[in-house]
């Protein structure tokens, strides 16, 4: 289980989570936007298929539309990692 300790909006304090195998980095800013309490609010609903896929935000949307700052992560203690 990859342990990941992510830094968003320049917090001292990582947001940390653990999944069962690896996150895409999508699926980390999903988790920190969950977190933030804005992933309803910023995400389309995927339930609707491929039209859906059209209309969502891209990632570097996302994280600016959440103003998420520079979003940074590491899993399981490995090399810092930007998401941009």
């Amino acid at each position: 289980m990859p342990l990941y300790k992510v830094w968003y909006k320049n917090v001292d304090e990582p947001l940390q989570f653990s999944s069962i195998g690896r996150c895409s980095e999508e699926e980390i800013v999903l988790m920190v936007l969950q977190h933030e309490g804005t992933a309803e609010q910023l995400v389309a609903d995927r339930a609707r298929g491929d039209q859906a896929d059209r209309q969502r935000p891209s990632l570097a949307e996302l994280i600016k539309n959440g103003g998420l700052g520079s979003v940074r992560y590491t899993e399981d203690e490995s090399e810092m990692n930007a998401i941009s």
